[in-house]
């Protein structure tokens, strides 16, 4: 997205003269999403706008359009510098979606997930209204590095996974996240927590709902790290379960709730100590923002965890 960060944009085609209106959206269209051949429009009239909130590598596409439609090849995917992830929410109308060699139909409560490594084509049926989450690639790589390709290009509108991403593209489309306290980072993981739920769906039994809500969790945790009185009893109350279910969530597996969320705090701190444009923060104060107090007891989870001190660990920077 080629908007300085962060940063919200909104465009309307009536913002140009009718002969200009289509170009301008096929221009717009190749800044919000990569790299386009957008077909030649016939009709003299054409309607879309776009709000476009850009915030570290995270970005929120709100969109609506007249119908038309679009190709990418390898031509058009050359031209894009990075790899990016679009996951694509269907408020109304109609979309017709190729992606590789499979054939999508969308259509209200409809999610769809697309990668820009792929070739690909829509064409939009009826007046459509969407909103898409555009992050990185790399952030659902590192999650699944050898099933990420597994993960499910269609999510059905009502399924489990469909209700979980839309409360959260809805909670995100509806709030200016340039003014949030959130890092895109943390945007980022949240989604691709979700949307890791949609992996191997079919071989899935009665757990699937227990493990979307661990990820769901997870994903919570993840994004509220920075809020140092962050409690497992408030991880329970905000995703309506009790702390016993809680407990079971991460039993299940092989782990526990407190041990999961101490060493995302401590992978935290390790990165903040060694980042050299922290080089002048005490190493007291970075365990403090990460909710560590007592600083004998950080030292020492900390090299139980990583076998170096904290010390140690900003000497990597030198």
């Amino acid at each position: 997205m080629l908007l300085p960060e962060p940063a919200t944009r909104h465009w309307r085609t009536d913002e140009f003269n009718g002969s200009e209106q289509y170009d301008a959206w096929a221009h717009l269209l190749n800044e919000a999403f990569g790299s386009w051949d957008v077909a030649t429009h016939k009709e003299p009239d054409f309607f879309a706008s776009v709000s476009m909130s850009a915030f570290d590598d995270f970005g929120v596409v709100k969109c609506k359009c007249d119908p038309c439609s679009g190709t990418r090849k390898s031509s058009q995917i050359s031209r894009d510098d990075k790899e990016f992830l679009a996951i694509q929410l269907t408020l109304k109308g109609r979309e017709n979606v190729r992606l590789g060699d499979q054939d999508f139909n969308l259509g209200p409560g409809d999610i769809m997930i697309w990668d820009s490594t792929k070739e690909m084509h829509f064409s939009v049926e009826e007046s459509l209204q969407k909103v898409s989450l555009i992050l990185p690639l790399q952030r659902l790589k590192s999650w699944m590095p050898l099933r990420w390709q597994k993960a499910a290009r269609k999510i059905e509108a009502n399924s489990a996974n469909a209700i979980l991403l839309t409360s959260y593209i809805d909670a995100l489309a509806n709030q200016n996240i340039c003014d949030s306290r959130l890092k895109g980072e943390h945007l980022s993981e949240a989604a691709v927590a979700l949307l890791a739920g949609t992996v191997d769906q079919k071989r899935r039994s009665s757990t699937t709902l227990r493990r979307i809500q661990l990820e769901q969790v997870k994903s919570y945790i993840l994004s509220n790290l920075d809020d140092t009185e962050l409690s497992l009893s408030e991880i329970a109350r905000v995703n309506k379960i009790s702390l016993r279910y809680l407990h079971l969530l991460f039993e299940e597996n092989h782990e526990t709730a407190a041990r999961y969320l101490q060493t995302q705090r401590l992978k935290r701190c390790r990165r903040d100590l060694e980042n050299p444009l922290m080089k002048s923060r005490k190493i007291g104060d970075i365990a403090q923002s990460w909710g560590f107090n007592d600083a004998m007891h950080f030292s020492r989870v900390f090299k139980k965890a990583f076998g170096i001190t904290p010390s140690e660990a900003r000497a990597l920077t030198d």
